[in-house]
């Protein structure tokens, strides 16, 4: 192995010697060795010491701007991933150092860094020397390079500040071995979705338990291998988030393998629930929660049992749920010893549908193919153990199969009779099998050549009971999910019976009785993998899905759907709560037919690329908790104010930047506001929302919205937005300033409305409303303002007088003409009442109105109180 400094390098270093010889009188040769330590075919780490007067120190120093440079020869083919290990003070707070790191053959460079970023002081607290992964920019992913065993490689490194010293640079292979009892590296990642380089890169402070290799197990890439210079006997835990993380896995012993994964949390007040899922080649395995008290940093141990094939396999690891800071500690690899090599599947919970794998299988049947799939030729047999804890009813469906014509199965479950069924493409094992607490075994055998099995799914027994839902005039009106008229394809009972469950192209129906004419809409609670639902109503041809479900280009216009939530394509268990799956549609008095339809949907492979379709391949299916009909366009009388929520748009919505309802799910909080649950939408860059009210009589009324500012509103202390009414022109109202700490009713806007159905749209001006605001409800009332409205058509006048008080009398409306005569009058017994409305008919155009209340007009009791209107105020309106 050699080692190189380029001439500028070697003359410094010599002038450095002769200034120390001038100084202490003595004649010293500084040289530097270079040491290739190999702790294990996937680890060779590359060790420098350098000798300065027969006095060997680690590490070697390389000043700013020098090329450094030495030869490296691989173990092993395969990808692979390098290290550094610097002090930590190769760092500045704004993180301005950087590395060039290259690596090239004979035939010319093959990976090449030009400037990776030291990560900064704060994320690496209390721990020096550094171990860091080289990886390209900030925000990269990681970026791996291929190396052939036996090739002599030549490295080099140039910083851009003194790095004193560099005392190591380590190679891995990402082709990790496993073989009877293995660990592996959580940060021997090949493939990640964390757009954060110091969230890949980074090894954070020791958590309590799960750091530690645990000696039984071989660890892959030791760094605490004897024969290493500088010893760790930790893992390199791993920082996903939210995101997920990959592994190459080479197995060299095939069999079902216990995967141990410890799965740290710190940095969060209150409970928070902690969700990995686990997938093999690209099918999901399993995946568990687990509700997380903040007791500090701590590590959690989770186990999953489940078949490795020899030879490669990518193992997919997502973590998601409410938690804030995961990090993956120690993967162990435990190679079970049973003697049928098969797990227990536990059915207890169906919240979703179990899908089957080689792992839990034994018998004479091949082993699951390039296409996994089971052939099962006549006579030939697989068998399942599986138990559960409770005692419930289940049906078992083998899903995605390929079988010939009048195909047939025998089933046998524990010691019963054996049971001979036909099978399709969905084929029924059996229905309504009542499976009771503890551990089963079920067999079953082909009749029929070429039966080719990919999964099998238990799931609750469906029981419908069809009803037909009266849909209130206000507010929200819950569907009874079972209350279906039909249904068809792939719908199950899930959640011990209280929720639906979905398969790609399944659909239901639901009959709903409207009990007044208006604009309604759906809401959803889910677990769901991404937007896979149309809703159709009556006999429309088009599903009624609105721009929530649409992918918004850089342009502004609506693409395809999207899924439900952005930036991550892992959706198993994600709890969608009160989702808006529809523009809101008009409906008349009377029954109509709403059909929810999933069509598997589409998920995103990043915030920033189009979504891709999700096949009938990746079985996927929907678990729907709760469906509501919700009225969107409530009525205004004369003494309610009336919100509704930001979500129940009925027009225009998020056009750029990305923003849209649906990624705002778990963002922003909720307001109680009147009793409802509003939960925002961001308000901001020119975003639009339109909304509907219907006004029951003529008069003035009161707009507002409830919208916490970003504290960035300070730099606009007269921020604004606009409103228009019914297209007309827009008008500028007030937002108040709260620092973005609580949100706030904006000012009334009084308007007149004429009785019926109107559109308000408000629009957030960018230039007006700087930060990230958010918009919770709108507030429409009648105002409250004394107004005559006088209809010259109909020679009525409307009449509203607001009182200082309630009282309780005689009420009078009259009113008269210039002559000073009465053209008209209205009586009316009122209790405890501050506002008198009237309808009058009148025989001569009004020019004054005036309102009294007595206290008995029969015996005449003195007048309690008046108020007049005269045609010369602002509120008196003639049309």
């Amino acid at each position: 192995m050699e080692f190189h400094v380029k001439k500028k390098f070697a003359m410094l270093l010599s002038l450095i010697m002769v200034l120390a010889t001038c100084a202490v009188q003595v004649s010293a040769e500084s040289t530097v060795s270079v040491k290739q330590v190999d702790a294990d075919t996937n680890f060779s780490r590359i060790e420098f010491t350098t000798t300065t007067d027969g006095e060997p120190a680690s590490g070697v120093t390389v000043l700013a701007g020098e090329e450094y440079s030495f030869t490296f020869t691989p173990q092993k083919t395969g990808s692979y991933s390098a290290w550094f290990l610097r002090p930590q003070s190769f760092q500045v707070s704004d993180s301005s150092n950087t590395i060039a790191f290259s690596v090239e053959d004979s035939d010319g460079v093959i990976y090449d860094v030009p400037s990776y970023k030291a990560l900064y002081h704060s994320q690496m607290a209390g721990i020096n020397p550094v171990l860091e992964r080289i990886n390209g920019a900030a925000g990269a992913s990681p970026r791996n390079f291929d190396l052939t065993a036996g090739v002599e490689y030549t490295v080099k490194i140039t910083p851009s500040a003194d790095l004193a010293p560099l005392y190591s640079v380590d190679f891995r292979c990402l082709d990790l071995p496993i073989n009877d009892k293995t660990a592996i590296s959580p940060a021997d990642i090949t493939n990640t979705s964390i757009t954060d380089n110091a969230a890949i890169v980074r090894i954070p402070a020791s958590f309590e338990g799960a750091t530690a290799i645990d000696p039984e197990y071989t660890l892959v890439g030791n760094y605490a291998a004897v024969d290493l210079a500088r010893k760790d006997s930790q893992y390199r835990s791993m920082h996903p988030g939210t995101s997920w993380v990959e592994y190459t896995l080479d197995v060299e012993t095939p069999g079902v393998y216990a995967i141990t994964t410890y799965t740290g949390t710190y940095g969060f007040s209150g409970t928070k629930i902690i969700q990995n899922h686990f997938s093999l080649d690209g099918v999901l395995i399993t995946s568990f929660s687990k509700e997380v008290e903040p007791a500090g940093q701590k590590f959690f141990e989770t186990t999953s049992q489940f078949y490795l094939s020899g030879g490669r396999h990518t193992l997919k690891i997502s973590t998601a749920g409410s938690q804030q800071g995961a990090y993956i500690g120690a993967i162990k690899f435990d190679l079970q010893t049973e003697a049928n090599n098969m797990s227990v599947l536990d059915v207890s919970d169906t919240s979703a549908p179990v899908f089957a794998t080689e792992p839990f299988f034994a018998g004479s049947a091949g082993a699951i193919n390039a296409d996994k799939y089971w052939t099962i030729n006549n006579g030939e047999s697989i068998s399942l153990k599986f138990k559960s804890d409770t005692v419930k009813t289940l049906e078992l469906y083998a899903k995605k199969i390929e079988v010939p014509e009048g195909a047939s199965i025998e089933y046998v479950l524990d010691a019963e009779a054996p049971v001979e069924t036909p099978l399709m493409k969905y084929g029924t094992i059996f229905e309504d099998k009542e499976i009771t607490d503890g551990e089963h075994t079920l067999t079953i055998t082909s009749k029929t050549d070429g039966v080719k099995i990919s999964t099998l799914s238990f799931r609750e027994k469906l029981t419908q009971n069809p009803a037909i839902t009266d849909i209130a005039s206000e507010g929200d009106t819950a569907i009874d999910l079972f209350s279906y008229t039909s249904s068809s394809g792939d719908v199950c009972a899930a959640n011990e019976g209280t929720s639906l469950g979905f398969g790609a192209g399944s659909e239901i129906k639901y009959t709903i009785n409207i009990q007044k004419d208006g604009l309604y809409t759906v809401y959803m609670n889910s677990l769901t993998p991404q937007c896979g639902f149309d809703i159709y109503v009556d006999d429309g041809s088009e599903p009624l899905t609105g721009f929530m479900h649409k992918y918004i280009e850089s342009n502004g216009t609506n693409s395809d759907k999207v899924p439900l939530y952005d930036n991550t394509n892992v959706s198993y268990n994600r709890v969608i709560d009160r989702q808006l799956i529809m523009y809101g549609v008009q409906l008349n008095k009377g029954e109509h037919t709403f059909t929810l339809k999933f069509n598997n949907g589409y998920k995103s492979t990043s915030s920033t690329t189009p979504p891709v379709e999700i096949t009938d391949d990746e079985n996927f299916m929907s678990i729907v908790n709760q469906l509501w009909v919700s009225r969107m366009d409530p009525e205004v009388g004369s003494t309610n104010e009336v919100i509704i929520r930001a979500w129940d748009a009925t027009a225009d919505g998020p056009k750029n930047s990305g923003w849209s309802y649906i990624n705002q799910f778990g963002q922003g909080g909720e307001q109680i506001i009147d009793g409802k649950s509003c939960r925002s939408t961001v308000f901001m860059n020119g975003l639009a929302y339109t909304y509907t009210f219907i006004a029951e009589s003529d008069g003035y009324y009161d707009f507002s919205a409830y919208i916490k500012d970003h504290a960035a509103s300070e730099t606009v202390p007269n921020a604004f937005y606009t409103l228009s009414v019914d297209g007309g022109e827009a008008v500028n109202v007030p937002v108040p300033f709260s620092g973005g700490s609580s949100f706030l009713k904006t000012t009334a806007e009084k308007i007149y409305l004429t009785a019926g159905s109107h559109t308000f749209k408000i629009v957030a001006e960018s230039a007006n409303i700087p930060g990230v605001n958010r918009l919770y409800s709108i507030s429409l009332a009648k105002s409250g303002v004394n107004s005559v409205v006088v209809d010259k058509t109909s020679n009525t006048a409307a009449v509203d007088a607001y009182f200082d008080a309630p009282y309780t009398g005689t009420a009078m409306v009259a009113l008269y003409n210039d002559a000073k005569e009465l053209v008209g009058i209205y009586q009316s017994t009122v209790s405890n009442a501050d506002l008198i409305t009237a309808n009058i008919a009148y025989t001569g155009v009004p020019t004054m109105a005036k309102v009294f209340i007595w206290g008995d007009l029969t015996n005449v009791k003195p007048l309690v109180k008046n108020i007049e209107i005269a045609s010369t105020d602002e509120n008196w309106i003639e049309k």
